[in-house]
């Protein structure tokens, strides 16, 4: 569960320009895919295996073992309690759970397939899931929640809403 930010944003301009950022809320519920919306393409490719992941495979797919930045994160499972739990005390046996849970996931999918779509959208997105893009062009993973707004007179429009973590930054 993230730490909450509150935010308190007031727009100062034309009342008409005001209307149209009143007008692209839905209930006056601020949403940000509204000001900068993410690509389709992330919105449709829940993948199935998040950057660390990712990074834990990385190398397996031309050698069968995993690189060095691979090797560093399989270690870094290492140290999770949920590892420990599982019985896995090595980088190869986190390796194989983590191959048998993708595969247990996404039946018929191989890695290597996931590796070129994740590799696509990085070149195409700068970010191969949505999480990534969000954080990068919203500066938060996720949209305003428990927004509010109100005219504080004409041509100043006051937003309040929570974030998860930190405030936005649109780039």
């Amino acid at each position: 569960m993230p730490n909450w930010c509150t935010n308190d944003l007031t727009l100062t301009g034309l009342p008409h320009l005001l209307d149209a950022v009143v007008a692209q809320t839905t209930n006056e519920t601020l949403d940000f895919a509204q000001v900068r919306p993410p690509p389709p393409a992330l919105l449709e490719a829940h993948l199935g295996l998040n950057e660390m992941n990712a990074d834990a495979l990385r190398g397996t797919l031309e050698t069968g073992q995993p690189d060095q930045t691979g090797l560093t994160v399989l270690r870094r499972y290492l140290t999770y309690p949920w590892v420990a739990d599982l019985g896995l005390c090595t980088p190869e046996a986190v390796l194989a759970h983590l191959k048998a849970e993708y595969a247990r996931a996404r039946p018929g999918d191989t890695l290597l397939a996931l590796a070129q779509r994740r590799q696509h959208l990085r070149a195409e997105h700068g970010a191969a899931d949505l999480y990534t893009w969000r954080c990068q062009h919203w500066g938060t993973k996720g949209g305003a929640v428990d927004s509010q707004m109100e005219r504080l007179a004409p041509g100043h429009l006051r937003l309040r809403f929570e974030t998860a973590a930190c405030p936005p930054a649109v780039s």
